[in-house]
């Protein structure tokens, strides 16, 4: 399941001046934009896995709440405040995650790492294949359920239940 585009929020939903959290299929994601181009880094900050969500953007700099390290595009952090000298390799830098924005939703590629060729083959650009087409729309919209997601796709899978679990909304016996 991992090895897929997921639309993760509304492009609405990004502000320039606040990181925006969020968990799919239990990775903890964090997202902000710089110069205009969204991020997103696994929402640990790698010093001391603070949630990097919980912090600040500021010129589109990602702003670690706990000690202030910063982190610029794909992750790379660029200074840390406690340590200006610092040489920053690989290891400073948080895990950086591919992005779309397209069709007003900003989408993840969660999975493993794989040439930018090879994902944009994998972006599911056929479901929208109508899109422009003017006898035809697509909505996005969002809603957070106290389910495990393996019960919610069983029950879109599931007409049997409608006209008993629904009776009167959306089905009849």
């Amino acid at each position: 399941m991992r090895n897929s585009w997921y639309p993760a929020l509304l492009v609405e939903q990004l502000d320039a001046t606040e990181p925006y959290g969020i968990q799919i299929l239990g990775y903890p994601l964090c997202f902000w934009r710089h110069k205009g181009k969204v991020q997103c880094v696994m929402d640990a900050c790698p010093h001391r896995s603070a949630p990097l969500s919980v912090g600040r953007v500021v010129d589109g700099v990602l702003e670690c709440k706990y000690h202030g390290w910063q982190f610029g595009p794909a992750g790379h952090c660029d200074f840390i405040p406690s340590a200006p000298e610092q040489k920053l390799g690989p290891s400073y830098h948080a895990k950086a995650l591919p992005t779309k924005e397209i069709y007003d939703a900003v989408w993840v590629w969660i999975g493993e790492e794989l040439p930018e060729e090879e994902l944009e083959k994998r972006f599911p650009y056929q479901i929208f294949h109508l899109a422009g087409d003017s006898n035809w729309c697509y909505n996005f919209g969002e809603r957070d359920l106290n389910i495990d997601h393996g019960l919610m796709i069983e029950n879109l899978l599931d007409p049997a239940h409608l006209p008993f679990t629904h009776e009167g909304t959306l089905a009849k016996r």
